[in-house]
């Protein structure tokens, strides 16, 4: 909650607006946009600015107060808008498969598939962390493999979330455990293109005194 809200972020029913009026007359409204998109500002009317940007936003409104507040218009402004966001939105995301919470979950605008399996309990063991599939509109359009984090610390595409994407945790490819003389002993999951030495790898390799058959 405490995050800065990026210049991206588009608004969306819920979410509430903060305009501040300063210098030649001060003014501070918050208003909260209606489940169709619009928010009702007085002596402006009705106004839509559901999928703006927050600088689209303030452009929009602020041509709009220009037109009432002359004093807001010209060369040598006297008086200054700033738009900022209050309260945001919550996203319903569709988690299911092999998660210990499936279901229809409430989160945060600024939520990633890893944090929302994360709210939603985790994921089982008998779920993969090879593949986790983000569908939206129906379509697959992430494959998320979480090794390449935990064991690699590489940087993941890790996906905002939208309202109504649906994360789907798969089974497991495979459970292979690895014991003996490595730095790592565990069960690992490898995928169909993948061999020993991946294996080797995602155990830490072999200790000094691991003998060579």
């Amino acid at each position: 909650d405490n995050l800065p809200v990026p210049d991206h972020y588009q608004f969306g029913p819920g979410d509430e607006i903060i305009i501040n009026i300063w210098g030649d007359m001060q003014l501070q409204s918050a208003y909260i946009i209606n489940r169709d998109g619009n928010v009702f500002i007085d002596k402006l009317g009705q106004l839509s600015i559901v999928g703006k940007t927050i600088p689209q936003a303030e452009n929009s409104l602020k041509k709009r107060f220009e037109s009432v507040f002359s004093t807001m218009g010209g060369q040598n402004p006297s008086t200054f808008f700033d738009l900022s966001i209050g309260k945001l939105k919550s996203i319903n995301i569709n988690i299911i498969g092999e998660a210990f919470a499936p279901g229809i979950h409430s989160l945060h605008p600024f939520s990633t598939i890893s944090t929302a399996l994360i709210q939603s309990g985790g994921i089982k063991s008998t779920g993969s962390l090879r593949s986790i599939k983000l569908i939206r509109n129906g379509s697959t359009s992430s494959d998320l493999d979480f090794y390449d984090y935990l064991i690699s610390a590489e940087m993941i595409d890790d996906i905002h979330l939208q309202d109504g994407d649906v994360v789907f945790v798969p089974l497991r490819h495979s459970s292979i455990e690895i014991i003996g003389e490595i730095y790592r002993t565990a069960i690992f999951e490898l995928k169909d293109s993948e061999n020993f030495g991946d294996l080797l790898h995602y155990c830490g390799g072999l200790k000094i005194n691991a003998q060579n058959l």
